[in-house]
Order: structure tokens, then sequence, then C-alpha cells
């Protein structure tokens, strides 16, 4: 298998010890190179230098010209060498030469970005091999530049002092653009390299190379557990971004921080979590996981029962730690995720979090009895998979991925694709469509288009969820365009679960800040009021036929979500001047 990655500290945990066949290349595009070739040197052989061979048959730095670099085609200037057996999961030094001066003046002056101290020693390049492939291709650096033609040198840091780094490494992920993984838990590994070939402290960093544009990202502890990124340093979809369009320096923050981790000792308070289990579904225990939790986001802490389906659990955090979590409920080896949002609490007392009911953000109320839903996705606008078309979401067991469903083409329009989901039990829930395989996360749903979130909730790993909640047991229908809020023109033979638009008044509309949502024929049930990028700003549970919704001192463009008490949905705008 062969890799092209546009990395200087490849994909991998930091413990491998195989063989790995590596391609360097050099750009020298520009350069006229000398009549004795272009070389690539480094630490090849005895990697820390302590007299022990990581590699018997390379050499290091002493024989500078043992590694001459052949041009890939003639013109190209493009000049690369291949090891075929060069040891994995170390960090080697390197450099190239035009020539083969013995005062190494036609050696590269690496740029600062690049170099193992950042200027302020050692001038060598450095890479972090991987274990992951069994070939490894480097992309052609320009000879004394910084990166390929075209892109940017970019170093990332981050400090493991507070999280304590897993032996099976630390990662990069997200959107970070062609060559990279997407969103992959085992992405872009980091190493804390100090030089030498030696790892130390908890300082973990790479460089990447990547283009004129913005990128979404977070830093991942042991491949699973993924980072909770404090709202001051996130993006609406909670991942941290960067905009780049010259080589840059991120500054190091610590993980799960939005600066440096503290050198002095902070105090420590005690937080109980509590959750109301009285409406969920088929379980056993209650787990809870999140970025600064024992385990991170990749292993749960279990819950204790304190009667009448509460849990709790207390735990100690730092002074001013902004806690990201969700619970999870167990049913033998089956571990299901709430659906919503990530909850969010920042700390500075000894304190108690409010009692929500699972799956909600909001006090439980009695759950309707078992009923039949009917899931209708109208693809006319996209392409379909030669996989088929999927629903997913927290009202199966087990939730998500593992119990995806394929749905059938629906007879009446060979543009729909619908399935009937028998006895659904949540009250609420979390569900979207994917086209093609349901494990590709690039299948799923992705809401681009921030006027098509009014019906979504963000999922705390940069993507939405659509939501939906029963509100007795009769059967209903859940009917949308795939990747959007609007729902196909009736037609028939399908019953839709939408309220007219002549049946909801918004008034004023504009309004500057107070303004009432009225029903005609049933009466509202729920109101969510979201931003444009999708975040929730004002829920409130009802049982009336008008509802007044104060949003004094906020200005902008919101959407309103409406739930009637038969179930039906419905969003509106409203403009607040």
């Amino acid at each position: 298998m062969k890799k092209l990655l546009l990395v200087l500290a490849a994909f991998a945990s930091i413990s491998g010890a195989f063989a790995r066949k590596i391609t360097f290349q050099v750009d020298m595009y520009g350069k006229t190179v000398s009549s004795d070739g272009v070389y690539l040197v480094g630490n090849f052989k005895d990697v820390d230098y302590d007299g022990t061979a990581e590699n018997s048959s390379e050499t290091n730095w002493t024989d500078a010209y043992s590694y001459k670099m052949t041009e890939t085609s003639s013109g190209s200037g493009i000049y690369s060498y291949t090891f075929d057996n060069l040891k994995e999961g170390l960090v080697y030094e390197f450099k190239f030469k035009n020539g083969k001066m013995s005062d190494w003046s036609d050696a590269e002056n690496v740029p600062k970005i690049c170099q193992v101290s950042e200027g302020s020693g050692n001038g060598n390049r450095w890479i972090f091999v991987d274990n992951n492939t069994s070939y490894l291709e480097l992309p052609a650096i320009q000879f004394g530049g910084s990166a390929p033609t075209g892109m940017y040198a970019v170093s990332f840091k981050v400090d493991m002092a507070k999280a304590v780094a897993s032996s099976n490494g630390v990662f990069i992920a997200g959107d970070l653009g062609s060559g990279y993984p997407n969103w992959s838990g085992n992405g872009i590994g980091l190493a804390n390299y100090v030089e030498n070939g030696k790892m130390s402290g908890t300082v973990y960093r790479t460089i990447l190379y990547l283009g004129s544009n913005t990128f979404k990202y977070k830093f991942v502890n042991g491949g699973n557990s993924w980072e909770s990124v404090p709202s001051g340093c996130s993006n609406s979809g909670g991942d941290r971004e960067i905009t780049i369009a010259s080589d840059s320096f991120i500054k190091k923050v610590c993980f799960g921080d939005c600066d440096a981790c503290p050198t002095r000792t902070l105090p420590k308070y005690k937080v109980t979590f509590q959750v109301d289990m009285s409406t969920a579904c088929n379980w056993d225990s209650v787990d809870i996981a999140g970025g600064k939790m024992p385990g991170g986001w990749g292993g749960g802490t279990l819950l204790l029962d304190k009667g009448g389906k509460i849990h709790t659990l207390t735990l100690e955090f730092d002074s001013a730690t902004e806690v990201e979590y969700k619970y999870r409920k167990i049913k033998a080896n089956n571990v299901s995720w709430e659906g919503t949002a990530n909850r969010k609490a920042t700390i500075h007392s000894d304190t108690t979090l409010p009692l929500h009911c699972y799956d909600s953000k909001n006090a439980c109320t009695p759950t309707p009895v078992a009923s039949d839903l009917t899931f209708l996705v109208d693809m006319t606008n996209e392409i379909v998979a030669s996989a088929g078309v999927y629903v997913m979401g927290t009202f199966q067991d087990p939730n998500w991925q593992d119990g995806a469903i394929k749905m059938d083409v629906h007879p009446d329009n060979a543009n729909w694709y619908t399935t009937t989901v028998t006895a659904v039990c949540p009250g609420s829930f979390a569900y979207k469509f994917t086209n093609g395989d349901p494990k590709v996360n690039e299948n799923e749903e992705s809401f681009d288009d921030t006027l098509h979130r009014g019906c979504v909730s963000p999922n705390g790993l940069g993507g939405f969820n659509r939501t939906y909640t029963r509100v007795d047991a009769n059967p209903a229908t859940i009917v949308y365009y795939f990747d959007s809020c609007s729902a196909p023109a009736p037609t028939a033979g399908v019953s839709k679960n939408f309220i007219a638009n002549g049946e909801i008044r918004v008034m004023p509309n504009p309004s500057e800040g107070v303004f009432t949502v009225s029903l005609a024929g049933s009466s509202i049930h729920a109101i969510e009021v979201r931003s444009m990028s999708g975040q929730v700003v004002r829920s409130i549970a009802a049982n009336n036929q008008s509802v007044v919704v104060d949003l004094t001192g906020m200005r902008g463009i919101y959407l309103v979500n409406i739930q009637d008490s038969m179930g039906r949905t419905a969003t509106q705008k409203v403009v607040l001047k």
C-alpha cells in the first residue's frame, strides 16, 4: 500500500518498531543543480547517537554522500531517494545538499519553521515516521524552502501536561485539506521531539503543509479521546479553526484549552453530575464521557444509581475548567451516546449541575407509548450512492452506525427513500440520513448551507444531527430533502408531518426582541430558537396556542423551530433589530 502524505509528522502511535519503505523528495526548480548531484543526508543509522544503530545498514551525517538522489523524470526538477527498510516509530533529522562540498556550503539553509529547534540552535529538518502504511512517500519540498510549491508550512503544538498523553500517541485531525485524513481519530501523529532522536516532555508537535484556506481541527489523545474545545477558541461546531495565507506558527495550547497550560497549581472544585433516566429505553447502566473526564471521550465513568432512575457522579476539576461531556446508556455490550449537542459547564466553585433528562437539555416529561415512525428522504438533488441510502440515530439499539437502517425506494417516487421503524421507544431522539455506507463520515448529511440548519443541532464533532420529539403514540411520518431542513411538496400517498404556513403567525416580525408565536387549530408543544450558525439560544416548553418569546438584547436573523401537540413541525425566520 502506497500513501502520499503532505506531512512532516506522520500517522501513527510512537511505539512502532517495524521496517518501512520511505521516499524523500526535493524540488530543485530554479536552482542550478551541481554536476556532483543532489544528496540526502541525516542521522539514519544511529538516530540518538548512543552507539547502537537503529538501522545498521544506513549511515549518519559523517558520510554525507551516501544517498545520491535521482531526478524522477527528465527536466522535472524533482529529485528523490527511497529507503527500503527504515525503522518506524522514530524521528529522523535530515537536510538536502546540492553538491559534495566538504565544508557543507552546498547544504540548504532550512527555514526556521521547519527546523528541529525552530531557529534557536538545531537547524535540521525532522520527520516523525509513522507505523500505519507499508510505503510512505513524502512530498517534494523546495530546496531551502519550507513547503512544496504553492503550499505553506504550518506548525501545531499541544501541551498534554493536564491530560496525560496516551501510550498510543497524540494526534491532530480535522478538515485539513487534500492528503490528510478527514476527522479520523488516528489522524496525523504528533511527537514530543527534542533533538538527536530523543522524545521528552509534554509538548507534542507536527508540521503540516496547507494551502491558502480556512481549516477546522481538534487534538486527539490516544486516537479516540477527542478534546473539548472551549467556546472562547472554537467555532460554532466546537472545533478549532485557522485561516492560512503564509507559513504559520500556531500558538501552543493546553489540550482542551484556549491557552498554554498553567504553570501554577489551580484550586480544585467538586462537581456533581446528575441525569434522569426515567424516559430512556433499553439500558442497564449509564456513564459519562468527555474531554476533561477520566478516560476522555474514549472511555466512560459509571454514574451511581440514587433511586428513582436518578444517577449521579461527583468528580474534581481545576478552577475555570470548561467541561464538555455527554451521557451514554449501556445495555450488555452496547454503548449508546446521547444525540444532543455536547453538554458544557465552566467550573468556578463546588457545583451540582442541573438535573436533566437523558438525551435532553430539559427536565423529563412523560414519554408516549412506543409508536411506529416512517422516515422519508427526498434524494432529488443528490446522486444516490451504489450502497444506497440509510437512516441512523439514537432511536435504535445499537444506535448510529451500528444500527443504521437501509431505506427502500418509495413505490410512488423513485427519488424518495423510505423505511418504517416499529415501536420507537425514545420520546426525543437525534438522527440523520446518509448517502452511501453509514460508516463513512463523508456520506452523512453535512448541512453546509447555514440556511438549512433550522432543524438540526451541533453534534460536538464538527457536524450536525436532526432531532425529533414524539408527542403521542400515533404513527408519524418524518419527511425532508437530503441535507436540508426543507420538505418536498405534498404528494398523494405520503402523510406529511409539517405545520402549514397558514396555521402559523409570528408577530411582530421584524421585532425589537419580543415576539409572539401563535398556531391555529393546535397548541404549541415546544419552541427552539437558533442562530443562523445552528446554536440554540432559547428553548421553551409549552402547552398553549400562543407563546411569547423574549430575546431582548439580541440582533440579527434567527430560526424559530416550532413543534405542535400533534408532533408536526415548522421553521420560521425572525429578524431582530
